[in-house]
């Protein structure tokens, strides 16, 4: 596995990298070396990301499939011309699916109609409250990419096991990519997707890095 041009951060929570409006200083490197690429964002959410993107690369690729979430993305991200918004999640194969809700869902709150997941086992969520969305294969969206990518944020929640353990698999499609950020979560998937979540962990460790930085709950790849 050929990951010379790719630094993978592996994270147990993306607000690491905020720091009130500043970014990390990993994230703010990715963003400053993201000029004049692509930037992608898996589960937009509302936008903050999306944001962030929007001002650093030339254009944004945001996905997100929860209706009640899009309304306030697409509010978000109306001022910015370089953003498309695609209302589909970012799955292995293109596919319907079921975004089961949290437990806590409330389609008229903001913090109420987010963290929605397509594993039912996940323990936050509600396994008989969910809607039907659309899923893309997204290794094929990257496939069809015609250009360089400097950012892909993933916060799929929980979505990002077997997405993840795909792409690492694709030399062609990480050499098109500068960097991924990856909310990982293992503390709330089944087993099953924990020993898988640790085995992407493994791989991503054992390309061609001539350094790698462990961190309390973070693991960093630098080339």
């Amino acid at each position: 596995m050929n990951l010379k041009r790719v630094k993978l951060d592996l994270m147990l929570s993306l607000d690491k990298l905020l720091n009130g409006n500043l970014c990390s200083k990993q994230f703010k490197t990715a963003l400053e070396r993201s000029k004049g690429k692509v930037g992608i964002d898996l589960g937009a959410n509302f936008g903050v990301y999306t944001e962030l993107l929007a001002q650093h690369c030339d254009f944004v690729h945001a996905f997100e499939p929860e209706p009640n979430v899009v309304k306030k993305l697409k509010k978000t991200l109306a001022d910015y011309k370089n953003v498309q918004i695609h209302e589909v999640a970012a799955c292995t194969k293109d596919c319907k699916i079921k975004l089961f809700h949290r437990n806590e869902f409330n389609k008229h709150t903001l913090e109420g109609c987010q963290g929605s997941s397509t594993f039912s086992q996940k323990n936050n969520v509600n396994p008989e409250d969910y809607i039907f969305a659309q899923g893309i294969n997204f290794l094929e969206f990257l496939e069809n990419l015609d250009c360089e990518v400097g950012i892909i944020k993933m916060d799929i929640e929980g979505g990002e096991v077997d997405l993840l353990e795909l792409m690492l698999e694709r030399d062609d499609l990480l050499e098109k990519i500068d960097f991924i950020f990856v909310e990982t979560h293992e503390k709330k998937i089944p087993n099953q997707l924990k020993n898988q979540a640790g085995q992407n962990r493994i791989k991503a460790k054992s390309g061609t890095m001539t350094r790698i930085k462990s961190y309390a709950g973070y693991v960093k790849t630098t080339s």
